[in-house]
Parts: C-alpha cells; sequence; structure tokens
C-alpha cells in the first residue's frame, strides 16, 4: 500500500501473489503505475509504502518527492556540485 504521510491518505493498494523460494533472500517487486505528464500524479512531500504479506506488515520505506524546479541548462545541475573527478582504468581487463 502507498500512502502520502500528511494525513495517511491511502493512494494506492496493489495485490500480488508471487511465489517465493525459501532459498531467495532478496525479492524484486517491480509493480506500479503513472502519467506521461511530468507532475500530473506525484506532489511534492513524503509518501510511504508498506508491505504486507498474509495480514502482517512486514515493511515501510518512506520516500521524498521533491520539486524538480525549472528546467536548466545542458551541463547544469542545481541539486549536485562537483568539486574533483578521477577516472581509473579497469585493470582487470588488461592485457599484460
Amino acid at each position: 500500500m502507498l500512502f502520502a504521510q500528511k494525513g495517511r491518505k491511502e493512494i494506492c493498494d496493489l495485490p500480488l501473489r508471487k511465489k517465493v523460494s525459501k532459498y531467495d533472500n532478496v525479492v524484486y517487486i517491480r509493480e506500479g503505475w503513472g502519467n506521461k505528464t511530468e507532475g500530473s500524479f506525484w506532489k511534492n512531500g513524503t509518501y510511504y509504502w508498506e508491505a504486507w504479506i498474509e495480514g502482517e506488515k512486514v515493511g515501510t520505506k518512506y520516500f521524498d518527492i521533491e520539486d524538480a524546479g525549472q528546467d536548466f541548462m545542458p551541463g547544469e545541475n542545481p541539486y549536485l556540485s562537483v568539486h574533483s573527478l578521477r577516472l581509473l582504468k579497469d585493470l582487470t581487463t588488461m592485457s599484460p
């Protein structure tokens, strides 16, 4: 289930049945929906997913949606400032 933290409003419930081996310690669930129009669904705020298995809550994950703001010119990024960068060769693939 997906909730908006503000007011604990349920946004989505995606029931899913998936067979999982007892030997799998990691399982990926990639279900969802979307809208091609940017900004038409997700609004700024904190949201969280709850995972339930057979009526028992097994996990909660919070995430934030931030305003992407205005369009920027290529090469501009107001969210990341690189101070230095080093590029190294992968020596494991080089022949002697």
